[in-house]
């Protein structure tokens, strides 16, 4: 075989193990937030008076929490910038200003708050008890078509027991909250119930399927296996 084609079937490989090990499932694509590359931020907020006791807070090696007593708004904060630091994606997550009346300065990039705009791109987080769900439950608002908020209800269990926990069925739920569903067929998915262990972050799949919702360069929306050129590219 010459080196140019060991180098094909490398790469040829190379795609189909990426089609193999990653197959992000979607709740919508067409339909969803109101939000755009322009104007691209959902608010994450608690419920009122929402508080935690947890038993221990003991991360996985290398976390961003690893080795921290951490509260309720840090562990929010550090899901959201998890959500935000997906390479390729539009979507911005922010929290819910403790004053509505006086935000703060947004970060760069970030849609400017208003209670109009938040009216109808809020994901909100609450104690309840999920229906068929030993863990969380998210339940979008529809009006129209358009998702207009999310509900996650999370087992008041979870907010007295271990905080790794909690950080990774919140992360989950917020990727229902986005538009995710459960990829079952992988282990690189915080969305699957097959992930790997110690996984309370999103992993690869998950910000595959984030990417494809809300892509920065709307070509990485719809990908294919592009042989042709020895490569895995977007449409042209």
């Amino acid at each position: 075989m010459t080196p140019l084609n060991r180098l094909a079937s490398r790469t040829v490989a190379t795609c189909l193990i990426l089609t193999m090990t990653t197959g992000f499932r979607l709740i919508q694509k067409e339909q969803g937030w109101e939000i755009s590359r322009n104007d691209r931020t959902l608010w994450v907020k608690y419920c009122d008076g929402l508080t935690a006791d947890f038993e221990s807070q003991d991360y996985p090696a290398g976390d961003d929490l690893d080795g921290t007593t951490a509260t309720l708004d840090q562990i929010r904060d550090s899901i959201i910038d998890d959500f935000n630091s997906v390479a390729g994606s539009y979507l911005r997550l922010a929290a819910y200003p403790a004053d509505p009346l006086n935000p703060p300065t947004p970060q760069t990039g970030d849609t400017a708050f208003t209670e109009e705009l938040a009216s109808t791109r809020t994901i909100e987080i609450c104690t309840g008890d999920p229906a068929g769900s030993s863990g969380g439950q998210a339940t979008p608002t529809i009006e129209n078509g358009q998702w207009t908020g999310c509900l996650i209800e999370l087992p008041s269990t979870l907010l007295t027991g271990d905080a790794s926990v909690f950080v990774e069925t919140l992360t989950h739920e917020l990727g229902h909250c986005v538009g995710l569903d459960h990829p079952q067929d992988t282990t690189h998915a915080i969305m699957s119930y097959f992930m790997a262990p110690d996984g309370i972050r999103l992993m690869l799949d998950d910000r595959m399927g984030v990417t494809h919702l809300y892509p920065t360069d709307p070509a990485s929306g719809d990908e294919q296996n592009t042989f042709g050129v020895m490569g895995c590219g977007p449409k042209p």
